[in-house]
């Protein structure tokens, strides 16, 4: 009891009983806080790729694993943003989208000028007109222009969001199971381009609705279940493990967010999570730690890639190499990752830190 008191967030906003901190889903924040770490695998594991040697495989492992990441990230938009009651559908669809503007006009910038003014002295009209044309100047903000347009649709997917449409509901996610995880390789198979044309029942909104379909049907997860999940996850890591070698348009496809394979892989990890942080007793100081890193993950995602770059210097600067210089990389860019987003959090609320704090994407 007396921890749970003590237990404290940064910046002012103090988790002073019990209660503050058993309101919050665990499971959630466990699915964000794993969502994080795999990113961040995702983006510094990558430098082996292809051939055979310790240092390939190594990073074959990490990178099919870390597959699950974004995924993971947009299932739990849907199953947080996704509401049927009590909100206007239109008013929360322009305010989530806004929350994702902010923070994508400013780390754009931010990226602009570290990159592409510093580093490649490029600072004419047409390098920053193109951050207007490309998903960002950091390539992992591609991630909030998907994200925007899903935010947009809010209110379409709230029509979907009632006990009553469960079945429908069921019926549009094995839709876009077929379209989306299947028809990729019916095309690379026939030439036959099927996919092109099936949008509407494909790509990321799937992840999306699957967030809140799993969240809301109370399904009954036993033991058996769990280990068909476990077992689905394997498969998919499985196959993206084989795949990641080899330089191909089927290896492109099998390793795809959108792909069968990861789409496996993702969904069952996700329930996995989620059970996980439903029923295992999980510390008072362990649940604190798990809730105020998931606070700050967004911004240890946007601010992922310059920190990167620093820790890379680090890296170079003390000659390791191959999967010592890897696990270095990754370690350093959490640490500094981490590090600056809990400076942030740490600063006081007032009308003008929390209107700063929204753009470098803190809440």
């Amino acid at each position: 009891m007396r921890e749970k008191a003590r237990l404290k967030n940064w910046g002012g906003d103090t988790m002073r009983n019990e209660q503050a901190l058993d309101q919050r889903n665990i499971g959630y924040d466990l699915i964000r806080v794993a969502a994080m770490l795999l990113v961040l695998i995702n983006h510094t594991m990558a430098e082996f790729s292809t051939g055979v040697s310790a240092e390939s495989v190594f990073s074959s492992v990490c990178m099919a694993l870390s597959r699950g990441g974004v995924p993971l990230f947009v299932m739990l938009s849907g199953a947080l943003l996704v509401r049927s009651q009590g909100v206007d559908p239109l008013r929360t669809a322009v305010k989530r989208a806004a929350d994702v503007l902010r923070p994508l006009v400013f780390w754009s910038l931010v990226y602009y000028v570290a990159f592409n003014v510093l580093i490649y002295k490029d600072a004419s009209w047409r390098s920053f007109l193109s951050l207007v044309q490309e998903p960002g100047s950091g390539s992992h903000l591609w991630y909030l222009y998907m994200l925007i347009p899903l935010c947009l649709l809010l209110p379409v997917f709230q029509i979907l969001a009632s006990k009553d449409h469960m079945k429908t509901v069921g019926y549009v996610l094995v839709l876009w199971l077929v379209f989306s995880g299947c028809f990729h390789y019916i095309e690379l198979l026939t030439g036959w381009h099927l996919y092109e044309n099936l949008h509407f029942v494909s790509g990321y909104a799937g992840y999306f609705l699957a967030g809140w379909y799993i969240t809301n049907s109370h399904w009954q997860i036993s033991k058996g279940k769990l280990a068909v999940c476990a077992s689905a996850a394997l498969i998919g890591l499985v196959i993206a493990l084989i795949a990641l070698p080899f330089d191909s348009a089927l290896k492109r496809e099998v390793v795809s967010y959108t792909g069968l394979p990861m789409i496996v892989l993702s969904v069952s990890l996700f329930c996995l999570l989620k059970q996980w942080g439903d029923t295992c007793r999980i510390g008072p100081k362990a649940r604190g730690v798990i809730a105020l890193t998931s606070k700050v993950s967004f911004c240890v995602y946007l601010c992922q890639l310059v920190m990167r770059a620093a820790a890379h210097r680090v890296v170079l600067y003390t000659g390791w190499e191959g999967i010592p210089g890897t696990l270095l990389l990754f370690v350093l860019t959490v640490a500094l990752s981490l590090g600056f987003s809990l400076c942030v959090y740490s600063i006081p609320n007032n009308a003008v830190t929390v209107s700063i704090k929204k753009y470098l994407g803190i809440k």
